[in-house]
């Protein structure tokens, strides 16, 4: 990886691209946003699959951010799943295939 003259938060440094895994969290905080890893990254890291992650995303649950987090090419992805709120299907058809037997006797 080669170095260049990069500029963030209005100051200029040498770096490279890796400064945007070490910076946008610094982003995401300073914007209120509370995140964490996202479904890839946290099956990677849970050892349920040995493909690492090639973008850089991350979950912000419910929270709307509409903003276009970049640095170069490399662009932040968002994941809006919380696992809370999931609808039992099960529970949902059963009570369904109550009524109907139900009706019909």
């Amino acid at each position: 990886m080669r170095a260049r003259r990069v500029e963030y938060f209005g100051r200029t440094g040498i770096g490279t691209a890796v400064i945007f895994d070490r910076r946008y969290p610094e982003v995401l905080a300073k914007l209120g946003v509370t995140w964490e890893a996202d479904s890839a990254r946290k099956a990677y890291n849970e050892g349920r699959t040995t493909q690492v992650p090639a973008w850089t995303a991350v979950n912000v649950g419910r929270q709307r951010i509409t903003r276009r987090i970049a640095f170069g090419k490399r662009v932040l992805q968002y994941e809006r799943t919380t696992g809370t709120r999931r609808r039992n299907v099960a529970s949902a058809r059963g009570g369904a295939s109550e009524r109907s037997s139900s009706a019909t006797s």
